[in-house]
This record gives structure tokens, C-alpha cells and sequence, in this order.
């Protein structure tokens, strides 16, 4: 008999016949109806083709990451296993032309080294001084690190390249909690360049002093002068003195006395500013030996050439006066005694004789390098303003009138220029006619091997016939002879010599004055700014002749000596 089989859950009886659905009758529910539906081919063969391509994308990037990006990720890995620690480069010197040692670092009683400024006041606008970086200046030094200080202002900052160096690293193997086990090695770091000044310091540091003296022994009100002395012959500075001066020590402390710094921000003389590029003041009178040159290249007057210059001029109702009535002179006359009614005729015309006029000044200013920045090694500096008819119109609504040009044929009205620009432009009266690019580096060296030497650099040459320039220049001669510049009669050399004194809207004129010597054959020119100081010859000139006459004694000396 065939057994049953229970149903344990429902507890019913089955027939094992009842099992297979083809024991049941053909007429069934299931009958028509298929089990499983075959899948097609041409799905089986996308879906083999969608595995394959992302085999092969798989394989495709474990290739690139193993062969091609193989160095980026072992480095990553050794980084893991490394610990770098960067060592700070130390920072290459600043020195003088006469070897003294102007920026350096020195070691603290904590072991720290830091930045050394070792003469302070003297030297701090031409070297700037160091500090934190921002973010800006971070993106821009991939390889200084957060908590290094770089250049701000001064050489400091414009070669910060060179005197940077390179940074060194001490590596360190570690475990994976990060603790030491041994240091591996160590990559020293590499020492910045030493940066050599055409500065002379005993030439700057005598200016400085005398500046100091002269404006306290003139009791003055003003505490604010200029003074820079620059070769002719090349355009290398030899001193730059902005009066006063701040010590640029003061801004290496990690805590900055906030005492200081904001008196310093808020003193009334600035002494923050370097008056020799930054600074903007009408140069008076000393313009004058630039627009003879002006007016003798364009033919308007030459060396035999006299005007009538009395004591002042008539136009309409207004007097353009002159400081004495010179009567009939020449061009060098006129250089010598500085006649402000010859310049105005020369310069603006009177009557039925024909001026430069203002594009023409414009235009000779311009080659002599006013109204444009010189290009000195140094960050910040202004370019001053020579003015312009269309200039006039457009920032004062008003036309150029004769007036102005008289204004500026003597150096006054809207002619702003910076004492660098101006010692560069008459250096090129004392040398025959080459505008030089100013420069404060002699070389670069790299332990004491000249990586870098920096040779002239000529601006401008061959816009003045050299015969035009000789005769400003020869004006500038008889200032000292017979002149405004007599005080330069006692140097041990010939010299030449212009005074300025330029009125400004408030307090006393600024006293000018510029020097150069030997006369022949110029080696320095030395040029004087006294802020509110009066007239040329009696603050800014015997500055100028004081430290002119040391130069020269020292100089014979030393030559005596040897």
C-alpha cells in the first residue's frame, strides 16, 4: 500500500502522486502556463559588456596609480613614515661699499638668532626692515615657511630672493603613534647672499649728523630734510639720508612695544616715510639749469644770447616778480644769480619774445626724468607730477594760462618731483648729458664669490646736444665763483653748485641746494632738502659744503697716506 505523507503544518494527508503537477488531470490551472521565461541574448550580451568595461576602468586606474602616480603616493607613504621638520635658512648680509656691516644676525641669550640692524637710525629707510607674512605673501614664497619673517620695505624686501636662502631639513623616522625612533639625517641649510651698497656709511652717517646739527643750530620749527649724494658718472648712490629716521631694530621684536609703533605712526614728521622716493615738493630754483638746457637745444636762446630782466614782469594786472632786478644778462648769468624774470621770458615768452611754452617744457622735463618713477632698487616709490595743459583741465577745470608757465619755468606751481628725481636729472648736467638709472647694490655675493655684479645703466643720453649741457653746466661753475652757491669756494676741489628756495602754501620755503665736484670731472653730486627751512643758502648750502669739504679732505688724506 503506498503510504501517505502527513502535512506537519496543516496535519493533513498526501499522496505522494499528488506531488508532480503531471500527475494531475490536463485539465489544471497550471496548464499554458510557463515556469521560467529564458532571458534573450542580446541582454545577456550588454549586461557582459557593461562588467567588462568596468573590469577594465578598474584595472585601467590600479595601472596609473601603480606605474604613474607610483613617486606621489611612495612620497605620501614615506611622509607617514618620516617626520620632516624644516630648519630656517639664515638670512645673507647687508654690507657697505666701505665694508660695515649694515643688517646681520646675531645670537640671543636663548640660543634664538635674530635679525641685527647694528647702526640702527642711520641706514633704516635704504635697508626696511623684516616681518610676519600674510597670506597674500605666502602664496607667493612656496618655500617660506608660516612662521618666517621676509622683507616689508627697503632692500630687505626688494631682494628678499637673495637674501632669503635656502631652507634646510632635519628628517626623522617615526612610528605609527608618531613618536621618534631616530633621526635619519639632516639637510643644511644654505646661508642667503650677501648683498654689497654703493652706500659709503662714513658718508652717510656725516649727512645725517649734519643735518641733525645744522636744523638745531637754525632753530628751525621744521624736523624734516632730505639729502643724497649719487656718482655722475654711474648713478650709484652713495648716501641717502631721510630725515628723521626711525630705529628699524624696533620691528624685529616678537612683541612689538605698541607704545612705539604707534607713536612712530603718529609723529607729525613721518619719520616712517623716505622722503627721498616718496616724498613731493616743487624744487624751485634749482630746476633752472634744466630748462637752460631745454631752451638752449631748442635754439630759443644760445650762449651770447642777453634779456632784460628787470625786477619783474607785467602781464594784464599781474606782476611776476623777480628777487633783485639783474638787468641785461645771459644765460649763464643767469643760471649763477638765478634769475626768475629771464626764466619766465625763456620759459613762457614776454612780448614779442618766444618762450618754450608748456608742451615743450613738458616735454624736456620728461627726458630729464621728472614725472616718472627713476627705478632705484627700492619698493614704493612716487613719480611725481609734471604738469600739463590737458592735465590742468581735467583735475581743476581750468585752461593753462602764461602765469603757469612762468610758475614752472622756475620750479614753482604744480611741478611736484621727488629729491632722487631731481639729483638724477642734474647729474646729468654735471656728467655732459647722460641720465643714469639710479642704483643702490654694487654686487651680490655668494661666500665671497661675485654672483651678481651690477654694472651702470643708462636711462637716457643724447637728448641734449653735450655743448647745450656744458653751458647750463658752466652757469652752475659761476654760481659758485661769483653767485647764489659762493659758500662751495672753500672745498679743496672746483665745484658747481645751483640754491633753491621754493614757496609752499604754508610755513617757510623749502631751502634747496645741489652741489657737484671736482667740476672737471664730477665723482659726486650732493643734493639738500630742508623742509620749511628758508632760503637756499641758509640751511640746505651749508649742509651741502660742510660734508662736501670732509669728503674731499678725507679723501686727500687717505691718497696722502698711501
Amino acid at each position: 500500500m503506498v503510504s501517505k505523507w502527513k502535512n506537519k503544518l496543516f496535519g493533513q494527508e498526501i499522496n505522494p502522486g499528488e506531488v508532480f503537477l503531471e500527475q494531475r488531470t490536463k485539465d489544471s490551472e497550471y496548464d499554458g502556463i510557463k515556469i521560467e521565461t529564458p532571458i534573450k541574448l542580446w541582454v545577456l550580451n550588454i549586461f557582459k559588456g557593461v562588467v567588462l568595461m568596468f573590469l577594465l576602468i578598474l584595472v585601467g586606474r590600479l595601472f596609473y596609480l601603480q606605474v604613474f602616480k607610483y613617486n606621489f603616493y611612495h612620497a605620501l607613504a614615506q611622509e607617514n613614515y618620516y617626520k620632516i621638520v624644516p630648519i630656517l635658512p639664515q638670512r645673507g648680509d647687508i654690507i657697505s661699499a666701505d665694508n660695515q656691516i649694515l643688517a646681520t644676525y646675531r645670537q640671543q641669550k636663548d640660543k634664538s638668532i635674530i635679525r641685527k640692524y647694528p647702526q640702527g637710525e642711520y641706514f633704516s629707510h635704504i635697508l626696511g626692515y623684516l616681518g610676519g607674512m600674510t597670506k597674500a605673501e605666502k602664496d607667493k614664497c612656496s618655500q617660506c615657511q608660516s612662521n618666517e619673517d621676509i622683507g616689508k620695505t627697503g632692500i630687505e624686501e626688494e631682494y628678499q630672493n637673495y637674501l632669503r636662502g635656502k631652507t634646510g631639513k632635519r628628517i626623522f623616522e617615526v612610528n605609527a603613534l608618531g613618536k621618534t625612533i631616530r633621526e635619519e639625517y639632516t639637510i643644511i641649510p644654505k646661508k642667503g647672499d650677501t648683498i654689497v651698497l654703493s652706500i659709503n656709511a662714513e658718508l652717510q652717517k656725516r649727512l645725517f649728523n649734519e643735518i641733525k646739527q645744522q636744523i638745531k643750530i637754525s632753530h628751525l620749527k621744521t624736523k624734516r630734510a632730505v639729502a643724497v649724494a649719487v656718482n655722475p658718472q654711474n648713478g650709484k648712490i652713495l648716501a641717502s639720508v631721510s630725515y628723521p629716521s626711525f630705529n628699524n631694530n624696533l620691528f624685529l621684536q616678537k612683541h612689538i612695544d605698541q607704545k612705539q609703533y604707534k607713536k612712530l605712526w603718529s609723529d607729525p614728521n613721518t619719520p616712517l616715510l623716505n622722503r627721498v622716493i616718496q616724498g613731493l615738493y616743487p624744487p624751485g630754483s634749482i630746476i633752472k639749469p634744466l630748462i637752460a638746457s631745454a631752451a638752449l637745444q631748442e635754439g630759443i636762446v644760445d650762449q651770447k644770447t642777453v634779456l632784460d630782466c628787470p625786477p619783474y614782469l607785467k602781464i594784464g594786472r599781474q606782476l611776476f616778480r623777480d628777487w633783485k632786478s639783474q638787468g641785461i644778462i645771459n644765460i649763464i648769468q643767469a643760471i649763477a644769480e638765478s634769475s626768475d624774470v629771464f626764466f619766465y621770458q625763456i620759459g613762457g615768452g614776454y612780448k614779442k619774445f618766444e618762450g618754450l611754452g608748456i608742451q615743450k617744457i613738458d616735454h624736456y622735463l620728461k627726458l630729464f626724468g621728472l614725472g616718472q618713477k627713476t627705478n632705484i632698487d627700492l619698493p614704493s616709490e612716487n613719480p611725481g607730477l609734471v604738469p600739463s595743459n590737458k592735465w590742468k583741465k581735467s583735475r581743476i577745470g581750468y585752461s593753462w594760462y602764461i602765469g603757469d608757465t612762468y610758475h614752472l619755468s622756475i620750479g614753482q606751481g604744480y611741478l611736484l618731483i621727488t629729491p632722487l628725481q631731481m639729483a638724477m636729472a642734474l647729474s646729468a648736467v654735471a656728467n655732459g648729458g647722460i641720465l643714469y638709472q639710479p642704483q643702490l647694490i654694487d654686487k651680490i655675493l655668494n661666500y665671497d664669490k661675485i654672483i651678481k655684479a651690477f654694472q651702470p645703466i643708462i636711462a637716457r643720453h643724447n637728448f641734449i646736444d653735450p655743448k647745450n649741457i656744458n653751458i647750463a653746466k658752466e652757469g652752475m661753475r659761476q654760481a659758485v665763483i661769483s653767485g647764489t652757491a659762493r659758500q662751495l669756494n672753500d672745498l679743496p676741489v672746483t665745484a658747481g653748485g645751483k640754491t633753491g628756495t621754493a614757496e609752499v602754501a604754508r610755513g617757510k620755503p623749502h631751502s634747496w641746494f645741489v652741489g657737484f665736484a671736482p667740476y672737471e670731472n664730477p665723482q659726486i653730486l650732493l643734493l639738500v632738502l630742508v623742509e620749511n627751512g628758508g632760503e637756499g643758502y641758509q640751511v640746505a648750502e651749508p649742509i651741502a659744503d660742510h660734508v662736501l669739504k670732509w669728503w674731499f679732505e678725507r679723501k686727500l688724506k687717505i691718497k696722502n697716506e698711501k
